[in-house]
């Protein structure tokens, strides 16, 4: 039954590979997989959530720091069960395309729409009091990726106010858990060569296999 039900999204998204036989349907623009994970519900193996997923390759540790759950009127977290997805995946694929923070099907996608996955889903998670440390590394690490070191600073800058603002008396103590000295990790960025970034990203390719995923890159606007 996951089998056909992988086919069935994919079918619908061309653009998305299955990975692993697992429940990732996946595609790649350079440092960055997106995709789709139907990951099992929440209460029941015969129910699952299509989730928008991206994770950087530019990330030391590379993960799905975004993670996204479909929202349908007033079901905050939609869920299939396996019966009655034939009657209602459609439906939800449409959903998915609306709210995708990236276009899913298979072309390249210009480096503005990158950061806006990242803008959105910072803001996305500021809104609903989530602290989105993780996402606002991946979009700084992603600036410097493209050579636009003055936009990487800012990003930095703005997560280092974000985290004084959410916790002045700590000096922005989730921050400096993270990232350490604000002055001493904006000189690291600095110095940060996008040499080194694009080793990171091919290590983290081998490592977690993402290096077998249909690269659709990215175009120069």
């Amino acid at each position: 039954m996951e089998k056909d039900i992988c086919a069935d999204w994919m079918a619908e998204f061309p653009g998305l590979k299955r990975f692993r036989n697992g429940r990732r349907l996946l595609k790649r623009h350079g440092p960055i997989v997106v995709g789709i994970e139907l990951e099992k519900g929440r209460f029941s193996d015969t129910e699952y959530r299509p989730n928008f997923i991206a994770m950087s390759l530019l990330d030391p540790y590379s993960d799905f720091t975004v993670n996204r759950t479909l929202v349908d009127h007033k079901e905050p977290q939609v869920e299939l069960s396996y019966v009655e997805h034939g009657a209602k995946y459609k439906h939800v694929c449409e959903l998915m395309r609306e709210q995708a923070l990236l276009d899913l099907q298979p072309r390249k996608v210009a480096p503005s729409e990158l950061r806006n996955l990242y803008r959105k889903d910072i803001e996305s998670l500021i809104s609903q009091g989530v602290t989105p440390m993780g996402v606002w590394l991946g979009l700084i690490f992603l600036e410097k990726y493209f050579g636009e070191d003055a936009a990487a600073l800012r990003a930095a800058e703005e997560l280092h106010d974000y985290a004084i603002k959410l916790n002045p008396a700590a000096g922005g103590g989730l921050y400096k858990d993270l990232i350490g000295d604000h002055k001493m990790f904006s000189e690291k960025l600095n110095e940060l060569e996008v040499e080194t970034l694009l080793h990171r990203m091919q290590e983290n390719s081998k490592k977690g296999g993402w290096d077998k995923i249909i690269d659709y890159g990215i175009s120069s606007s």
